[in-house]
This record gives C-alpha cells, sequence and structure tokens, in this order.
C-alpha cells in the first residue's frame, strides 16, 4: 500500500513532462527560439545584415567583459558577507570580511563607472555609424 503512494506521483509526474503532453508548447517554443535567434543575428549582424563597425564590435566586448567582472565583484561581496556572518566573534575573520566587502564596492563603483562611460561611448559611436 505504501508504494502505490509513492508510485501514483512519479507516473503522473512522468506523464505531464512526456512529449505527448507538451505538443501544444512546442510551436510557441520554436517561435521564441526564432525571436531570439533573430535578434541575435540583428544585433551582431545589424538590420541590413552588414558586419557592425568594429568600434562597436570593440565596445560591446569591453561591455561584456565588464559586466562579467561587475558579477564575479558581486559574488565576491556576497561571500564577505557570509564570511563575516560566520566569523563566530573572531576578529580577525571579520576584518577579513570587512576588508573583502569594501573592495568589492569599490570594485563595483569603479566597474559601474566604467561600464557606464562604455557605454556612452558605443551609442555615440553607433549613432555616427549609422548616420552616414
Amino acid at each position: 500500500m505504501q508504494y502505490k503512494k509513492i508510485i501514483f506521483p512519479i507516473i503522473l509526474a512522468a506523464a505531464s513532462f512526456s512529449p505527448v503532453a507538451r505538443a501544444g508548447s512546442d510551436q510557441q517554443q520554436d517561435s521564441t527560439v526564432q525571436k531570439f535567434l533573430k535578434e541575435a543575428g540583428e544585433k551582431a549582424y545589424g538590420v541590413s545584415g552588414k558586419p557592425p563597425e568594429p568600434a562597436i564590435v570593440v565596445g560591446n566586448i569591453v561591455q561584456e567583459a565588464l559586466l562579467l567582472v561587475g558579477v564575479i565583484l558581486f559574488a565576491l561581496f556576497l561571500y564577505g558577507g557570509i564570511l563575516w556572518m560566520t566569523s563566530g566573534g573572531n576578529e580577525e575573520r571579520v576584518t577579513k570580511a570587512k576588508g573583502l566587502i569594501q573592495n568589492a564596492f569599490w570594485g563595483m563603483v569603479i566597474v559601474a563607472g566604467a561600464y557606464l562611460i562604455s557605454f556612452f561611448i558605443t551609442e555615440r559611436v553607433f549613432e555616427a555609424a549609422t548616420k552616414k
């Protein structure tokens, strides 16, 4: 009797994830994937199909790199907070955590400023390139 209580929800869950149950959502999923690919292609090659200007490519690479650094700094910020919470009153660990949080904060400020500057410059270069 105990097994019937466990097996029925498993069979029900497996049936809900079967291809037959998802048949209606495949068309919607395909259109979502096609829309995403179209947007990615337009971003990479522009609407006209021509490759973008090299300055725009470099600007996009810089923006993506700064975004990655921002994510890493956010992870360090969280790590410093966890380190502080788990220090248990140990002054050495608290000091280390405070230093890590301060450094991550100032790193985030610098990266956010650099991202804003690169975004501004990329937008201006893009506007100048498309006015030709």
